[in-house]
């Protein structure tokens, strides 16, 4: 009898794409769009947008809304296909549950716990 075999859709990199900040500290979001072009143009995979080497946690929701807003529309507006991972951390149930489905209309993006 032949053993199962493990499917795995997603293979390669992966990287981390940091938040990207001015000089006064605050979101420079043309810098984070050219970060993200950096990172697909190298010929990552996918991309984990806000993760925890990414400041999420010092961010404001707002500001986390506003960064992977502007990431999402960015890449969805280019040619690159694989997957977006977004965070999934919060020590709310309630936020968790809202967070997770407003991530259904997120198309392609994965959602990483």
């Amino acid at each position: 009898m032949a053993s199962p075999t493990l499917q795995r859709p997603y293979k390669g990199v992966f990287p981390v794409v940091p938040t990207v900040f001015d000089g006064d500290g605050r979101l420079d979001l043309d810098g984070q769009k050219r970060a993200v072009d950096f990172m697909i143009e190298a010929g990552s995979q996918g991309l984990c947008i806000l993760a925890n080497f990414s400041e999420q946690f010092v961010l404001t929701d707002a500001e986390r809304e506003t960064v992977l807003d502007a990431v999402l529309k960015h890449v969805a507006a280019g040619d690159f296909t694989p997957p977006l991972y977004p965070p999934f951390a919060f020590q709310d149930a309630a936020q968790a549950l809202q967070d997770l489905a407003d991530r259904k209309t997120w198309g392609k993006a994965v959602v990483t716990l």
